[in-house]
């Protein structure tokens, strides 16, 4: 014969104050207009992020290692600069365009940059 008790499930009660909560957020993050603009904010704090790590690494002499130099002051800034560089020309690129692009597309041309 076979066994026919079913297994208990344990159920972890959570408060409904925090359920509720939790249930409003998962829905709002299903929506496009929220996930994409979080996603390049991520993605754009990622970014500086690396390159501040960069630039600690290549200003000290004892990290740069091998018959290369260390960054000047100068270097420095265009290194910097490069990523406000990369914003003015992706909104020229989109000024220019004759078509409307949406957040989505705006983070397919940053990932591609």
């Amino acid at each position: 014969p076979e066994c026919t008790t079913k297994p208990k499930q344990w159920q972890l009660q959570l408060p409904k104050s925090l359920v509720t909560g939790l249930e409003r957020q998962v829905k709002t993050l299903k929506c496009n207009h929220v996930i994409f603009p979080s996603l390049f904010n991520f993605i754009s704090g990622y970014d500086g992020g690396v390159t501040s790590f960069a630039v600690l690494q290549l200003t000290d002499p004892a990290l740069v290692g091998g018959s290369l130099h260390a960054l000047s002051a100068w270097d420095v800034g265009l290194v910097v600069s490069s990523r406000v560089g990369g914003a003015v020309a992706g909104s020229l690129l989109v000024l220019c365009s004759q078509r409307d692009f949406s957040a989505r597309d705006v983070l397919v041309w940053r990932a591609a940059v």
